[in-house]
């Protein structure tokens, strides 16, 4: 089942981050940070399937060097607390082949970001998923200053930072998705809106992540693992419920359900709540 997953997030120093790290980890490459000194490398890393670099047509040729552009993004900001990069991570489809969806990145990449005057630097992955299937993503780490046929801008674009810009984002990639799902033959299909938007009475669960993942199979509990499972108990009860209630009369079955609604709404706050249904018993 295609599943939708887009997250946006910067890096920062204020955050002690490093974009030639960043770029380093999720390409699997040994670079070297000039501002600080240091050298990361990653090539031990497993699950890397692509890394690339997309430039816009006019960009200087050292652009094409990871190294190379980290470090110009680095030099470009003077503050101790500068914003660094950006990075957008999706979930790949599991319906298409490695090829199908290098070309939908390549293509999303290329009508979002590097159209807009971004460099965008790919990285495709597939690690174990919490299924144990397959879990094939990519990382796109995206300049936040626009690239010239000099170099990186003297003035970041604010306009990318918008919440429309990235509600633009999430829409198009969407679209696309389900564009390469059809063309592919596939029935499956993915949404950008929210469980609530869509009319689906679900609570939206989350990936694990590969290191969390890990931790559970050893058999070691985790908060988010906890907190997962109980999402997903929930999930199922409400299920469960739906299927109770059709069996009921009208009134009884709206009574059933708000009920339902209270007990999953304290399960999942841990707190007892001021609802009148609260006192339904079935009979």
């Amino acid at each position: 089942m295609a599943l939708y997953h887009l997250h946006a997030k910067t890096f920062s120093r204020a955050s002690g981050q490093s974009a030639v790290a960043s770029a380093s980890y999720r390409s699997g490459q040994k670079l070297h940070d000039y501002r600080i000194g240091q050298t990361f490398d990653y090539q031990n890393k497993q699950g890397i399937i692509h890394t690339q670099i997309i430039a816009p047509d006019n960009s200087p040729s050292w652009v094409a060097d990871r190294e190379t552009l980290w470090n110009q993004v680095e030099k470009a900001e003077k503050r101790k607390d500068s914003q660094l990069a950006r990075e957008i991570e999706v979930a790949l489809p599991r319906e298409l082949t490695q090829q199908q969806n290098l070309e939908l990145v390549r293509g999303f990449v290329k009508d979002n970001f590097v159209s807009q005057g971004m460099v965008a630097d790919i990285a495709i992955h597939e690690s174990n998923a919490d299924d144990g299937k397959k879990n094939p993503h990519a990382h796109i780490m995206l300049t936040l200053r626009e690239m010239t046929p000099e170099g990186l801008s003297k003035k970041k674009n604010r306009d990318w930072n918008k919440k429309e810009t990235l509600e633009d984002w999430r829409k198009n990639w969407a679209n696309m998705t389900n564009d390469f799902l059809s063309d592919a033959g596939s029935t499956e299909t993915i949404d950008h809106r929210t469980l609530e938007q869509q009319g689906i009475d679900r609570k939206p669960t989350f990936h694990l992540g590969h290191e969390v993942t890990s931790m559970e199979r050893k058999g070691f509990l985790t908060v988010l693992g906890d907190r997962l499972r109980k999402l997903i108990h929930i999930n199922k009860a409400v299920e469960i419920a739906k299927d109770i209630a059709a069996t009921m009369k009208d009134g009884r079955r709206e009574r059933f359900l708000r009920y339902s609604h209270y007990m999953n709404q304290r399960e999942q706050t841990g707190q007892e709540l001021d609802d009148k249904n609260k006192g339904f018993q079935i009979e």
